[in-house]
């Protein structure tokens, strides 16, 4: 029986792929001390979480315009607790990392990937306030699955797709809108961008759409009477009338299609115009809103070089990036609106289903303006709304409990590809860690790790920990001694 315990043990240490080195050879080259270490790294982050918090909790305090002790104590409260999370978040990663390679004897590979950066972020997060704890969940589970996506991408477990993020980006824009149709739009900055840009009418809810549909109705039934009516009492004025009326002359046509142009639109639309003025109306708003504003935003960004150089702005406002941003919004707009109204005419009604044709047909006007980073935002924006509409279902866990999990979760892929694949991490996140840290996860034994066939040392080629060789092992010390022979 022991020597079938082993074996589970080994298979799910998975031995072959271990050091018998300590923590101070691997992972804390500035400390000695696992204690020592674990609380100069809490003290760093927490120094820098107290700065970065403040700054953001009392911007937003003096936009509240609020200016009374309670508010103070409450922002102060605020500052606390979030710089104590991302505090002993930090703190319990690393004093779990540091135990269980005591416990174990050895540094595991499978030990340090699954284990210390999931319970000691599950821990964190319930210091942090509730009504912040959707928002870091999501955040990072955007990182961890860019970190995903990256690392398979970098091995070839996987081969790009060509414009996959406009794909991506029409899918989940699809979804996103008939999710906001048929259960109506979240109160977060994309669900204001969507009735911004789409439209407040667009959104109406069901019964609204429906009691509007059945007014119409009854009052096209009326006329209808009347004018029976009135046919029935004037029969001759009317046959004269009738036929001038149907002749097929270019001066008719003219004034009908005018006509419908100007007032045309369906008895289930909610826009008060023609559903061509409307979809016009959405592509060029879009356009000049976005182009203006753009230029009004990098015009107060640099409006000191501005006296100097009036032309920045003409620069600006010709920017092609810019305006083939300007493009893909209010294309996506025009299309939506247009295909929204024709969905309108065919049918006869408004259905939920319309927004999700409408977007699939839309969403392709990002190949105007390809971005995986609006395509993996809206993704996970859509997956967050259906979430909620999962968990609101009887025999389902609740939301706010998987909020945790998923934190946990993204935490720990994005820890690893910190660790072990620093190339598949974005640029501005190792840049963020390194602000936080004072840079000490650079001083990780990243040679070591690469061992493990991951691109540990990819970006620390020329770096070597100035390691005390009285803290070190015999086992360490005889395979540097190796290497450098």
């Amino acid at each position: 029986m022991p020597s079938v315990w082993s074996k589970l043990v080994d298979k799910l240490l998975m031995t072959q792929w271990s050091f018998p080195y300590n923590c101070y050879e691997i992972g804390h080259a500035w400390e000695p001390s696992c204690s020592a270490s674990a609380v100069d790294l809490t003290l760093d982050v927490t120094e820098k979480a107290l700065g970065m918090y403040s700054a953001l909790y009392f911007a937003n305090f003096a936009f509240q315009r609020r200016y009374n002790f309670k508010m103070l104590t409450s922002t102060l409260t605020s500052i606390t607790r979030s710089s104590a999370f991302l505090g002993f978040n930090c703190l319990a990663m690393f004093t779990l990392v540091c135990v269980l390679r005591k416990v174990s004897g050895k540094f595991y590979f499978s030990l340090f990937a699954a284990i210390p950066a999931f319970f000691g972020s599950y821990l964190a997060i319930y210091i942090e306030h509730p009504g912040r704890r959707k928002a870091l969940a999501f955040y990072c589970a955007n990182i961890a699955s860019e970190c995903i996506y990256r690392v398979a991408l970098r091995h070839s477990y996987v081969r790009p797709l060509p414009k996959g993020e406009v794909v991506l980006f029409t899918a989940s824009i699809s979804m996103l809108l008939y999710i906001a149709s048929r259960y109506g739009l979240r109160r977060d900055p994309i669900g204001m961008a969507l009735k911004l840009i789409l439209g407040k009418t667009e959104q109406r809810t069901v019964k609204i759409i429906t009691i509007s549909l059945i007014i119409t109705t009854e009052l096209n039934h009326r006329l209808e009477v009347l004018q029976e009516t009135t046919y029935e009492s004037n029969s001759s004025l009317v046959k004269h009338e009738v036929g001038q009326q149907n002749s097929f002359s270019p001066l008719v046509l003219m004034k009908r299609l005018s006509t419908w142009i100007m007032s045309g639109k369906h008895a289930t639309c909610g826009h008060s115009s023609s559903c061509l003025f409307y979809s016009l109306k959405g592509f060029a708003s879009s356009f000049l809103s976005l182009w203006f504003g753009q230029a009004a935003l990098v015009t107060g960004l640099k409006i000191s070089s501005i006296r100097n150089d009036p032309s920045l702005i003409l620069r600006a406002l010709t920017n092609r990036k810019k305006l083939e941003l300007c493009l893909f919004a209010s294309l996506f707009t025009g299309i939506y609106r247009s295909s929204r109204c024709s969905l309108r005419w065919f049918t006869g009604t408004n259905e939920p289903w319309h927004s999700a044709v409408a977007g699939a047909l839309s969403g392709p006007a990002m190949a105007y303006y390809p971005s995986s980073m609006i395509a993996i935002n809206m993704t996970w924006k859509c997956l967050e709304w259906a979430l909620q509409q999962v968990c609101s279902m009887p025999y389902v866990p609740s939301y706010d409990t998987l909020i945790p999990f998923l934190y946990a979760v993204s935490v720990n892929i994005i820890f690893v590809t910190l660790v072990l694949e620093p190339s598949c991490l974005r640029p501005s996140y190792i840049q963020f860690i390194d602000t936080v840290t004072h840079h000490k996860l650079h001083q990780v034994n990243r040679g070591l790790l690469k061992l493990f066939g991951t691109d540990a040392h990819i970006g620390y080629e020329d770096f070597f920990p100035d390691l005390v060789p009285e803290w070190c092992s015999n086992k360490f010390i005889e395979s540097v001694f190796v290497w450098m022979l």
